[in-house]
């Protein structure tokens, strides 16, 4: 019973965070500035990386994306927190 409950929650709290995602990226300006900058400078970071030896090139990489995940971890923790809050505060108020 409490893994159904559980699949269901889980289920329900990625698509309500995959549309909170989608509304951000739509909408944030600081997030569409770093966008833009991204995709301007894309060729010219790539150059900078083709310049590297493999081990360095390997490891730029990498840490970068260990930077990407660390802060995409941070958020959905963070979403799923604030979730929970909103449902004690409901409770507290005696909505639920």
């Amino acid at each position: 019973m409490m893994e159904g409950f559980r699949w269901h929650f889980n289920n329900f709290t990625s698509e309500m965070q995959n549309t909170a995602y989608r509304h951000f990226i739509e909408t944030d300006r600081d997030y569409n500035e770093a966008q833009y900058y991204l995709k301007k400078h894309q060729d010219s970071f790539d150059d900078i990386l083709n310049k590297l030896n493999k081990e360095d090139r390997k490891f730029i990489i990498e840490y970068i994306d260990k930077q990407t995940l660390k802060a995409s971890c941070s958020s959905n923790e963070l979403y799923i927190v604030g979730y929970r809050d909103w449902v004690k505060l409901l409770r507290e108020l005696g909505v639920i």
